[in-house]
C-alpha cells in the first residue's frame, strides 16, 4: 500500500501492529520510514521484533517446509542486517555478531562480518574478507575500504 506521507503510512502501520502485532511487513516499514526520518532508536525496537519473529518462523520452516513461508522469510531479512549496523555503528559488537551469525550466508553477511572486525580492531580478518568478496564477486565494490584498513 502506497501512502502519500510517511506521517499517514506510521499511522496506519501503527493501527496495523495494534491490530496484529505479528504483522512483520508492518513493523519493517515502520522501521524503514523511522530509519528514513534518522529515527534510529525507534526503527531498531520494530527490527528487533521482526528478527525476534523471524527465528521462530524459521523453525517452522526447518520442521514443515513451506514456500510461502521461505519467501517471507528471505524478505525479512534486511531486518538482521539494518539491526547489525546499527549494533556496529553503537559499538555494541557483542550483539552485532549475535545478528551476523543468524544472517543467512550471502555477500551481505560477509561484508558485514568484515565490518565487525574493523570495529574490534581485527584488520587483518577484516581485509582478508574484503578481498575475498572481491574475488568471488569479480567486483571491485571494496578498494576504497581496502585502501583505509591498509593504513591502518
Amino acid at each position: 500500500v502506497l501512502f502519500r506521507s510517511n506521517e499517514l503510512a506510521k499511522k496506519e502501520y501503527l493501527k496495523t501492529i495494534q491490530y496484529d502485532n505479528d504483522m512483520l511487513e508492518a513493523h519493517f516499514n515502520l522501521a524503514t520510514i523511522y530509519t528514513k526520518e534518522n529515527q534510529s532508536e525507534k526503527a531498531m525496537v520494530h527490527y528487533k521484533i521482526i528478527v525476534n519473529q523471524l527465528s521462530i518462523e524459521e523453525a517452522k520452516y526447518k520442521r514443515k517446509p513451506d514456500p510461502i513461508n521461505k519467501m517471507k522469510i528471505d524478505q525479512l531479512q534486511a531486518a538482521r542486517i539494518h539491526l547489525a549496523d546499527y549494533y556496529l555503528s553503537t559499538k555494541q559488537v557483542k550483539l552485532a555478531l549475535e545478528v551476523i551469525n543468524d544472517i543467512p550466508v550471502s555477500a551481505d553477511k560477509y561484508e558485514k562480518l568484515a565490518q565487525y572486525y574493523e570495529v574490534i580492531n581485527e584488520y587483518t580478518k577484516a581485509l582478508d574478507i574484503y578481498q575475498q568478496l572481491n574475488q568471488r564477486l569479480k567486483t571491485e565494490k571494496y578498494p576504497s575500504t581496502l585502501l583505509q584498513i591498509k593504513n591502518k
